[in-house]
């Protein structure tokens, strides 16, 4: 205003009223600014001006917008007129137009049901809630896919006595005879809906479970009316505030969290009776809040205020950070490593010398220690390292030494025993190893025969890739019986491949401080595609075998390909092991099961954001 030149006053711009108001107004504000209320209201009009300049652009813009959105609109009128003239309809259902589901059994004929992917990606997340006493309805399947060695005991409920894998006999709305806290865990999956009185079945979970028990239960948003109940039988589909409601009749908001699954696609795909398999992976991540599939529940059971029982240890939920477990492999100068099993010593020493700076490294045993019993100090990190290479001795080792950093390295028994090349290295050697080969191979396996195109590099791994995946899950008989073909095929030429460290290198390796061997199996076998026999021998022959030879107690297992379930992770507890580590990404914290621990594998892919990953797995060291 002040960089205006003043106009005359017209009695008709302002009533008495107004023109009496905004001197007092001014008078006011300027008299509390002082000298400064020049300053406020050349300011002022500078920001008045800036605005006025741009707004032409803003009106240009808009415009723009305005006709777009017309050229657009009449663009979709032409369409439909121009359908309209040829006969044909404004949308193309294609071969959705029909009153019939693509199948009406779930989707069960032709694969996975679509409901399934999220059912079981909701029990994995919190895998770690499946601990001592679980008890699960009609069937254990998903407590034995996703349980590990911490499940002590399975039980399942049914109110039919005709199933015969029932081992309790019940109306989950009024079950008495289970005796009030029997269960760690209650893993009840698309049940709820099928029963009339939802919060009674709500009341007697929480009743039968212990403190600090969790069950784990789902509820269908969307679903075709269930053919084992009838229509009679199926009553309830909810919305997420819905299932909210329902849930808070036996569980504090406190004790729920609610994750929810879904998207228009997966839902009409759903409905359809599709499988998992004709949709691709992708297409079920997206969660769209207004066309959920189904929702997952997570309801605690904390213990009473005025109960003087406290959660059982291995449930308490700490606010200590997590840690993390470390996998490695080989650290050696490689040209030929399919499976990127290899680290350059350089990369690793540096990858030490960070844990050492900028982390706590621990042996496993205190780390896993420190994190059941809560007190897992910031950075906590263990390193491992899986098949026990005798690069392991002549690399690894030494640079471990020098930046003080502890070591558990598994070992394979029977490999060790004969300083063998492990069969995975002897297959790359054979196939894509430097030299020419015959142009075909056949194999002879599983009672068929097996040929493959090997007259270039390109066949020659995909030769490779088919055969890796079929022997991962044979037997060692069958596995042997391939490795001798391809030598023959080959010409019978002596492997180069790196081998196994015999026992004077495993007895080397021990005693030196902070190192310390576990058994990585007798033959490498993945363990949950072996019969009971076999992989019983697995798990307790390697241990007796490497202590006989050690001269000293082994207490840890690490599984052959990370190949686990609840029956494996069982065995391996019931074997006198005290930990055991899988392949499954995850940090470890109060409620990572012994059984079943969490590694985050570090290879040459990700070797370059070690720095990153460390900070995001395992928590700084201040």
């Amino acid at each position: 205003l002040l960089l205006r030149r003043p106009r005359a006053a017209s009695s008709s711009d302002l009533s008495p009223a107004v023109a009496v108001g905004l001197a007092a107004l001014a008078q006011r504000h300027l008299a509390a600014r002082g000298r400064e209320g020049a300053e406020v209201l050349i300011d002022c009009q500078r920001r008045l001006e800036e605005a006025a300049g741009a707004h032409p652009l803003r009106l240009a813009r808009r415009d723009e917008a305005l006709a777009e959105i017309a050229r657009f609109e009449g663009e979709i009128v032409a369409a439909r007129v121009e359908r309209s003239r040829l006969g044909l309809p404004s949308f193309d259902w294609g071969e959705l137009r029909r009153s019939a589901p693509v199948s009406r059994e779930w989707g069960e004929d032709r694969g996975r049901p679509i409901d399934r992917f999220y059912i079981d990606a909701f029990v994995e997340a919190h895998r770690e809630d499946l601990r001592g006493a679980v008890l699960e309805v009609q069937e254990a399947d998903l407590t034995e896919r996703w349980g590990g060695g911490a499940i002590e005991r399975i039980d399942i409920v049914d109110i039919e006595a005709s199933n015969p894998r029932a081992t309790l006999l019940a109306d989950l709305r009024h079950a008495a005879h289970i005796e009030d806290s029997s269960f760690d865990c209650f893993v009840l999956t698309q049940t709820l809906h099928v029963i009339a009185d939802v919060p009674a079945v709500l009341r007697e979970a929480r009743r039968i479970l212990r403190p600090g028990g969790v069950l784990l239960a789902t509820f269908p948003a969307a679903s075709r009316v269930c053919v084992e109940y009838g229509r009679e039988g199926d009553f309830w589909r909810a919305t997420e505030g819905g299932v909210r409601e329902l849930f808070r009749s036996a569980f504090r908001d406190e004790e729920l969290s609610l994750c929810c699954y879904g998207n228009l696609l997966t839902t009409v795909a759903f409905f359809e009776g599709l499988a998992c398999h004709e949709l691709e992976a992708a297409e079920f991540e997206p969660f769209d809040p207004w066309y959920p599939l189904l929702f997952g529940v997570r309801a605690v059971k904390t213990p009473e205020l005025a109960a003087s029982a406290s959660p059982r240890p291995g449930l308490v939920v700490s606010e200590r950070p997590p840690g993390a477990i470390l996998l490695y492999h080989r650290v050696a100068e490689a040209e030929l490593d399919p499976h990127r099993l290899v680290l350059s010593p350089e990369i690793f020493s540096a990858q030490m010398q960070e844990i050492a700076r900028s982390s706590l490294p621990l042996p496993l045993a205190d780390l896993v220690a420190a994190a059941r019993g809560g007190s897992l100090p910031a950075g906590a990190v263990a390193v491992t390292l899986d098949d026990a290479y005798r690069d392991n001795l002549d690399h690894a080792s030494p640079i471990l030494l020098a930046h003080g950093v502890p070591a558990t390295f598994f070992a394979v028994s029977a490999a060790s025993l004969g300083e063998e090349v492990f069969w995975w290295d002897a297959l790359a050697e054979r196939l894509l190893g430097p030299g020419a080969r015959p142009p075909e191979l056949v194999v002879r396996l599983d009672g068929g025969e097996h040929r493959f195109a090997t007259d270039s590099a390109a066949s020659r791994r995909i030769a490779h890739d088919v055969l890796h995946g079929r022997l991962v899950e044979c037997d060692a008989a069958a596995r042997d019986s391939v490795l001798s073909q391809l030598t023959r095929w080959a010409g019978d030429a002596v492997l180069a491949a790196p081998r196994a460290l015999d026992v004077a290198g495993l007895r080397e390796l021990a005693a030196r401080p902070g190192h310390a061997i576990g058994a990585h199996g007798v033959d490498h076998l993945a363990l949950s595609r072996q019969p009971a026999l076999a992989r019983e021998r697995e798990i307790a022959e390697s241990r007796r075998v490497l202590e006989s030879a050690l001269g000293r107690k082994v207490r840890d297992f690490s599984y052959p390909y990370g190949d686990v379930s609840a029956s494996v992770a069982g065995s391996v507890r019931a074997a006198g092991y005290a930990r055991a580590v899988s392949c499954d990404a995850g940090r470890v914290g109060p409620r990572s099961d012994p059984w079943r621990l969490p590694r985050i594998e570090i290879h040459a892919a990700n070797a370059d954001r070690f720095a990153t990953l460390l900070r995001a797995v395992a928590a700084p060291r201040r």
